[in-house]
């Protein structure tokens, strides 16, 4: 059960540790509300969850949408020289000039 609980809390702040944390404080209301019967408390407990889910799944998408978005090509402009440059060696392989 601890392996599980440890997992679950990096989880949830691995990524964005503020939405993270207002979801980990909204579930607890929510349980302490529900358990004592003080709807008030799980009602907000419950918006504050949802809330928190809704702003981080808006966070997925926004970063899925630039991650869709098609890079640019960039190509190296003509040689303007007629001599092509050297080709690489190995430092061990150069000769001194």
């Amino acid at each position: 059960m601890d392996r599980l609980a440890s997992r679950l809390w990096r989880l949830a702040y691995r990524k964005d540790p503020l939405t993270g944390f207002i979801l980990i404080v909204g579930a607890v209301d929510a349980v302490i509300g529900g358990v004592g019967e003080r709807w008030g408390l799980f009602a907000l407990g419950a918006m504050l969850a949802f809330g928190a889910l809704g702003i981080r799944w808006m966070q997925l998408q926004r970063t899925r949408q630039i991650a869709d978005l098609p890079l640019p090509r960039r190509f190296l402009p003509a040689a303007r020289s007629p001599h092509p440059l050297p080709t690489l060696q190995r430092k061990r392989h150069r000769t001194h000039y």
